[in-house]
């Protein structure tokens, strides 16, 4: 069986993926498919065909953007956001015949601190086993007109908890988790795991990497609660089993 014929039968034997995960809040939030989501889909397959796909090169680029932000207070003032752009050659490799092919991935990593390559990275393969096996995620990637590109980035409004009424069901990814809810994760990390505030911290940061949260840290302030009641129940049932 030649390595097209298997990659022609990965595809086959795939489904299409929709996007499963909310990332961010507000009006910056957006869907998309997790990384855990693909793998879980494409690696039996690739293990049924004796495949296999790794990184052979690579191009990266950093931009820096600044925007208007409001803070907490009330204040207006300049948020600077660094952003990765990654170009990486993935070859797939039949482990049987040798034959390989060299396909591309891209990728856009936004992060404040030192973690644009490793989200840029992440995209780029989820962006290439996508496209080579149309794991269509049910969704355009061109439904934003171009002059709207950048709008997303002016003075947002920091959007308040909601409290819904009695009988309600809360829409899902969209509640905020109460002051409670994060002491209580903050207890369980301290106390349970034996986490330090840096640890934790940097615990969380790889939730956010990975999509599994919104964002990194809780604002833990009566006024705005940024976790969504999702990312508490993910950390919390993350914090309960071992690591």
């Amino acid at each position: 069986m030649s390595l097209y014929v298997k990659m022609f039968n990965v595809m086959n034997d795939s489904e299409a993926i929709e996007k499963n995960m909310e990332v961010g809040t507000g009006k910056n939030a957006y869907k998309a498919v997790s990384e855990a989501t693909i793998l879980n889909m494409i690696k039996p397959l690739f293990k049924k065909y004796e495949l296999i796909i790794f990184p052979i090169s690579g191009d990266i680029k950093d931009h820096c953007m600044t925007w208007d932000k409001t803070d907490y207070d009330g204040k207006t003032s300049q948020a600077l956001r660094a952003m990765t752009e990654l170009k990486v050659t993935y070859r797939i490799l039949d482990v049987e015949s040798g034959e390989f092919q060299d396909v591309v991935g891209f990728g856009n990593g936004a992060d404040t601190q030192d973690k644009g390559a490793g989200k840029a990275f992440t995209y780029s393969l989820k962006n290439v086993l996508s496209k080579t096996f149309m794991l269509f995620s049910g969704e355009d990637t061109d439904n934003e007109h171009s002059d709207d590109i950048g709008k997303s980035h002016k003075t947002p409004q920091q959007s308040k908890p909601s409290t819904p009424l009695a009988g309600d069901k809360p829409e899902k990814s969209k509640v905020h988790a109460t002051l409670p809810q994060i002491k209580e994760l903050e207890v369980l990390a301290s106390t349970e795991k034996g986490l330090e505030k840096a640890t934790y911290w940097d615990f969380l940061k790889k939730l956010e990497v990975d999509h599994k949260i919104s964002s990194q840290y809780p604002m833990n302030k009566e006024k705005h609660i940024q976790w969504t009641v999702d990312d508490y129940e993910t950390i919390k049932a993350t914090l309960e089993c071992p690591f």
